[in-house]
């Protein structure tokens, strides 16, 4: 069932106007609810991002999400709604119900996000490494070109939105920063890791765990698009210093990788390959250092 396409508008800022604009939209993709018994329970709300439910009693719920002012500037809305209808097909993202002028309905997935000390838990790293599986092993027919895998791109997108009107210590780096960025993809590609489609920012606050089934979803497909799959393995390993307050001390040991590195082998091919858990074990420093260059351009103000 593809979307239906809904020319209406969110609030990201006046929350009684949001909730009515919500209302409206539902009487469209959800005729046979009662406007007069819809709830909304609000995830998470700020000038750049605003996540919602809405329900009925005890029935389904629909999540809203409504994209922020100008993200579409660094964030490529088309190629993320092809990665959830893609996600959701394989039983790995919620469906996509409905997209209006500024953001989705989606369903919606129970369970609880984990916090960062569950992250050395071998059974959570169990579960986090057969999600991560299950999405490196999506068949795909497109081997894009290495200048349009996600690290590289996404790189290039961020420097290409910030103002370098003025001269500052950034935008110095910026005028610079093609040059790195060509040295920091020789070292990168001539390893020739294996492409997959990827989540890309498997971060505590993107984990979903659900306790009676027993399992994890990945959330937050802003960034899902074909990379490395080593790339989704280093990445995480970042986010084991926390998101708020990082704590370098938590990054994982050599031994803490080869143990990780040898349970994703297993849920994804069944055997432990175990010169492919060090060749992960000595590269991963490289993915990390990518993966930290993405998280710095972020930040940059654009």
């Amino acid at each position: 069932m593809s979307a239906q396409l809904v020319n209406i508008e969110l609030s990201l800022t006046n929350r009684h106007d949001c909730e009515q604009s919500a209302l409206e939209l539902l009487k469209i993709i959800r005729p046979e609810w009662n406007g007069k018994s819809i709830r909304f329970e609000i995830f998470t709300a700020g000038i750049t991002n605003k996540i919602f439910a809405a329900f009925v009693d005890d029935g389904e719920r629909l999540v809203f999400r409504v994209f922020g002012k100008n993200t579409e500037n660094f964030i490529d809305r088309d190629r993320e709604l092809k990665a959830m209808e893609r996600l959701a097909q394989n039983g790995l993202a919620a469906p996509l119900y409905a997209k209006f002028a500024n953001g989705i309905v989606v369903g919606y997935l129970p369970g609880v996000t984990i916090h960062v000390d569950d992250m050395k838990d071998p059974r959570m790293q169990r579960r986090i490494c057969s999600t991560m599986a299950a999405y490196h092993n999506m068949n795909g027919t497109v081997t894009p070109n290495v200048n349009d895998l996600f690290p590289f791109r996404k790189i290039r997108d961020f420097i290409g939105n910030i103002d370098t009107s003025s001269i500052t210590d950034e935008t110095a780096f910026v005028r610079e920063f093609p040059k790195e960025l060509e040295e920091l993809q020789s070292l990168v590609v001539p390893l020739k890791e294996e492409i997959a489609f990827c989540h890309n920012d498997i971060l505590v606050h993107n984990i979903l765990f659900e306790k009676i089934s027993d399992t994890v979803r990945f959330i937050d497909y802003e960034y899902a698009d074909y990379n490395y799959a080593l790339f989704d393995l280093a990445n995480h390993f970042c986010e084991y210093s926390g998101v708020e307050k990082p704590d370098y001390s938590r990054c994982p040991s050599d031994d803490e990788i080869r143990s990780f590195s040898s349970m994703y082998l297993q849920e994804r091919f069944g055997v432990i390959d175990e010169r492919r858990v060090e060749e992960i074990t000595t590269r991963s420093p490289l993915f990390q250092a990518v993966s930290a260059v993405i998280e710095n351009v972020n930040g940059f103000d654009i």
